[in-house]
């Protein structure tokens, strides 16, 4: 049996990528190798922007895995391209002896080091990113990475695909159709199954611990409080609807817009809304498990892994056309619901749907649930697996 001796780059530990390298040790195919360029959400506390706070995740991100925390010797990290510098990846990579890195997109010195490192040590290069075609940028950033993708895509050896739009990407860029192989972008089912289960008789309980109202239905919100995320366009839809039916609206998340939020909220005089602020991975099952309704309103999401909790927990949800999650795991009518993004008055329109039928409901979070079961790290395995052979095969031919 062919052992594959795999390489894995990425920033940090992240909650949504450590369960996937347990998952890949597993796997008797494979030998793992994770580098990690700083110790960001591992150790220490870090600075989340989005959040406006620092933050240390509270579920365990190391075990069952082999890492490396590489020492960053950057001046600038708070810099973007220039934020991580880890020289050791290049000697890493060429006495690795790897069959494969995988390695995430292109935008700081590490990785681009580590692309350097594989090109001269003629390692195969996996190329993982959430990029899709619909968000929107500015002609010279268009042009930009443009000129980088048709420099780097010809150097790498596969390509995974986290759903459609990022396989459309791919496609775009001429990446043949047998290069490409789906790895459906991710969370941990099996965390939020057990949690959607241990907390469903116990959802009135829990309401009345979150100060919530067991007599009206939930929307619920959990992302970061920025302009991207749109979380304005959520709550003056709930401000309109409100008025002729009973509901609730939960805002779970930090950001630059919370002050602005609770300001508009009061000036208003809008009732039934909660500002939970921040929530770690162990308390969000509680917000999911009292919700009726998900909404996550962004004008721009590569893809959107809060949907991915919330069916879960069976919810129906309603999103826009611009997050990247809607395209694969949203059936427009059966599931849930896909606005155009910023189109308040049809946020509104699906909502009142929701609430006023809590058998559409229901049926709408069933389907969800099925959905999801299928967009797992077991299939993620598979995706890479199949990867690895199929470079494998390249370098006997």
């Amino acid at each position: 049996m062919k052992i594959y001796k795999l390489a894995i780059l990425t920033s940090h530990a992240i909650q949504y990528q450590v369960p996937l390298f347990r998952a890949l040790t597993k796997e008797s195919n494979i030998d793992l190798n994770v580098y990690y360029c700083s110790n960001y959400g591992m150790t220490k506390r870090g600075f989340d922007p989005g959040f406006g706070k620092k933050i240390k995740w509270d579920i365990p991100l190391k075990g069952g895995y082999k890492y490396k925390v590489m020492r960053n010797i950057s001046s600038f990290p708070n810099n973007g391209f220039l934020s991580l510098i880890n020289a050791e990846i290049m000697s890493e990579i060429q006495k690795g002896g790897y069959d494969a890195v995988i390695i995430y997109g292109y935008t700081t010195v590490t990785v681009w080091l580590a692309y350097f490192a594989a090109w001269i040590s003629r390692t195969p290069i996996i190329y993982q990113s959430e990029s899709h075609l619909f968000t929107q940028t500015s002609f010279v950033k268009n042009l930009v990475k443009s000129l980088i993708f048709k420099l780097l895509f010809p150097r790498i050896s596969a390509f995974l695909a986290i759903g459609s739009p990022n396989k459309m990407f791919y496609r775009y860029y001429k990446i043949p159709e047998e290069k490409i192989f789906i790895t459906p972008y991710s969370v941990d089912n099996d965390y939020f199954h057990k949690y959607a289960e241990k907390y469903k008789k116990r959802k009135n309980k829990i309401r009345v611990k979150l100060s919530l109202n067991n007599e009206m239905p939930v929307i619920l919100f959990v992302a970061k409080m920025m302009p991207r995320k749109n979380p304005f366009v959520l709550l003056k839809a709930f401000q309109n609807i409100r008025r002729n039916i009973p509901a609730q609206l939960v805002f779970v998340g930090d950001g630059v817009q919370l002050i602005d939020l609770k300001k508009y909220a009061e000036e208003n005089s809008i009732s039934n809304v909660l500002f939970a602020g921040f929530k770690n991975q162990s308390q969000l099952p509680e917000y999911y498990a009292v919700a009726d309704i998900f909404v996550l309103p962004s004008n721009e999401e590569t893809w959107g892994l809060v949907i991915n909790e919330a069916m879960n927990f069976e919810l129906p949800i309603i999103t826009t056309d611009k997050v990247g999650a809607s395209i694969d795991l949203i059936k427009h009518g059966k599931n849930g619901y896909i606005y155009p993004a910023n189109d308040g008055k049809m946020l509104e329109e699906y909502l009142a749907k929701l609430l006023l039928n809590s058998k559409i409901r229901d049926k709408m979070g069933k389907t969800s649930k099925t959905i999801i079961n299928n967009w797992n790290y077991e299939n993620d395995v598979k995706g890479i697996l199949e990867a690895l052979k199929y470079l494998n095969r390249k370098s006997i031919n």
